[in-house]
């Protein structure tokens, strides 16, 4: 994922806070198609209306054919003005959204991989932040972190959401604060490394917060859990 230009960074630092453009957190970008938050209602009309104008023809299989009808999607729909934000995010991210969720002004959508059905979760906020799950964090201060760093040396926070059953819904937790700032949380796995086959050790939660008019502050851990 391409990272925030420095001028644009420069200018976001003038409004956000000191702790993201310190950071320069790569999993950050700003999306000028994204400014004032996603229009889930738009970006839906949008998929169905390009995936009901791209059947699949001929296909010799079923990759084959969701390869083709992709591509089609894609080249049509970058020419119609009106999807221009559906577009941007298959563009970014590789994929179609698969699901979106409103929390108030900010915006969580999920990616679901053809190659091995992995789902990755984005925000975006109202300035038009595009927004990865962050792997950037100080775990150090969480003692059941150390202990678990103890006993696996390789134990890596990763962007894979916890699980406990078949189609768990993985959207985020939202906590609304007295003056209407806002933190999802998500549960993301520590893994004995950092790959889809390695071995989940404990659950990292880690609050995402968003001031009253949607525009992101931080990323927080809240806890770690050891997994038995």
């Amino acid at each position: 994922m391409n990272t925030i230009p420095k001028i644009t960074s420069f200018i976001l630092c003038l409004f956000m806070s000191s702790l993201v453009c310190a950071n320069e957190d790569k999993t950050i970008q700003h999306v000028p198609e994204f400014s004032g938050g996603l229009n889930i209602s738009q970006i839906t009309a949008c998929e169905k209306k390009y995936k009901d104008l791209c059947p699949i023809v001929n296909a010799k299989s079923p990759m084959e054919g969701i390869v083709q009808q992709e591509s089609c999607i894609e080249k049509k729909m970058a020419g119609d003005k009106s999807c221009i934000q559906a577009s941007k995010i298959r563009q970014l991210t590789s994929y179609a959204p698969t699901a979106l969720k409103q929390y108030g002004p900010v915006t969580v959508f999920n990616t679901t991989s053809l190659a091995d059905g992995v789902t990755t979760f984005y925000m975006v906020d109202a300035k038009g932040l595009l927004i990865e799950l962050t792997t950037n964090l100080d775990l150090d201060k969480d003692n059941n972190y150390l202990a678990l760093k103890k006993k696996y040396p390789n134990l890596t926070l990763t962007r894979f959401l916890h699980w406990t059953k078949v189609n768990e819904d993985l959207f985020p937790n939202s906590q609304l604060f007295f003056n209407n700032d806002q933190q999802l949380i998500f549960k993301q796995e520590l893994r004995d490394g950092d790959c889809v086959a390695c071995a989940v050790k404990g659950v990292a939660e880690v609050a995402y917060e968003f001031n009253s008019e949607g525009a992101f502050l931080r990323s927080t851990l809240l806890k770690v859990t050891a997994l038995n």
